[in-house]
């Protein structure tokens, strides 16, 4: 209902669990009715730009603003795991969102600065780029939606942006991330939170490879890999991800590195690199959430265990559970 949307609904939490749910999920009916409805959500929530562009935003229909690019270009992914997952499993109407996939990265398109970085803000009225403090997470996540679609371009020749033009767009964005974005002295030292990008680098691994790219996120997590709990902590934070035994570690942010790791793995993998420092971490993160994960026993003091066995808590100390809690540890 309208109360829960406003209080409780988002649409990155919308995008990404309905990204995951059609990245690994087994093809069911039931799957496949809870895809058609979660993305019938996300496609009801456009704001149309001129002819050619559009935006998701909370209250698509309401006042003109200015809106953040994030939630579009991770509504995008998900259109675009959703559209992969529902094709190949030979699922009539796959392509029913190629239209909005079109518009949403033409958008993104006009957003990219000719340095190859993102105007993360637009204005829903004009269609122009808003010059606003960036949010986080929203380049990762534009990049992403390019390279996830510049690999298909060519299946819906004039709906989708021509994949020379994606193409492109996307080694400008590999150029700046991979050389510019962090160049100075604390690179080494001190990254926020890039998980992203190297989710989009794992995703260019078979269409689109660029060295600074994957090396960026491997120089990311092996930053992040210094906070990883492997000893001086209580047994019970070992393979979590934090600041020692003062605060517990975040179930969330711990599976944000493990699925950072997972990418990272892969690239290693295709560059011949040496990935076993990565999988040793990934040991320690599953061991971590699969400790976390509400179980039977653990919830014998749930009122309704039923809903709550399988899902993840935000730590060990808050019981409160989101989709994107959840989310970040399954994928």
């Amino acid at each position: 209902n309208d109360a829960d949307l406003a209080n409780d609904f988002s649409i990155p939490r919308q995008a990404s669990t309905t990204m995951a749910l059609c990245e690994l999920s087994p093809s069911s009916l039931r799957t496949n009715l809870v895809i058609l409805r979660a993305l019938g959500a996300l496609a009801a929530l456009e704001t149309p730009i001129g002819d050619d562009r559009g935006v998701l935003r909370m209250v698509p229909r309401g006042p003109h603003g200015n809106e953040s690019i994030g939630a579009s270009a991770l509504g995008a992914v998900a259109l675009l795991q959703c559209r992969r997952f529902r094709r190949d499993a030979g699922i009539k109407g796959y392509d029913d969102h190629d239209a909005l996939i079109g518009r949403l990265a033409r958008m993104l398109l006009q957003q990219q600065r000719a340095d190859g970085s993102f105007q993360h803000w637009i204005a829903t009225a004009s269609g122009d780029s808003v010059n606003a403090p960036p949010t986080l997470y929203a380049d990762g996540q534009a990049v992403l939606a390019l390279v996830l679609l510049e690999e298909i371009a060519s299946e819906s020749a004039g709906v989708f942006p021509p994949r020379a033009e994606l193409h492109s767009a996307v080694d400008r964005a590999m150029d700046y991330f991979g050389n510019d974005y962090w160049d100075h002295f604390l690179a080494p030292f001190f990254f926020i939170e890039e998980n992203w990008h190297c989710l989009a680098a794992r995703a260019a691994l078979g269409h689109h490879r660029h060295d600074a790219y994957e090396r960026f996120c491997i120089d990311y997590v092996s930053f992040k890999h210094r906070l990883l709990h492997t000893g001086g902590v209580h047994d019970d934070f070992l393979g979590g991800y934090g600041f020692g035994n003062v605060v517990p570690p975040h179930n969330t942010a711990t599976a944000g590195y493990g699925e950072a790791l997972a990418a990272a793995i892969a690239i290693l993998r295709a560059r011949s690199e040496d990935s076993s420092w990565a999988e040793d971490d990934m040991r320690a993160v599953m061991a971590f959430l699969l400790k976390n994960q509400w179980s039977r026993e653990a919830c014998y003091a749930c009122d309704h265990p039923n809903r709550v066995v399988g899902a993840f808590s935000e730590h060990m100390a808050s019981p409160q559970i989101r989709i994107d809690y959840v989310q970040h540890a399954w994928a």
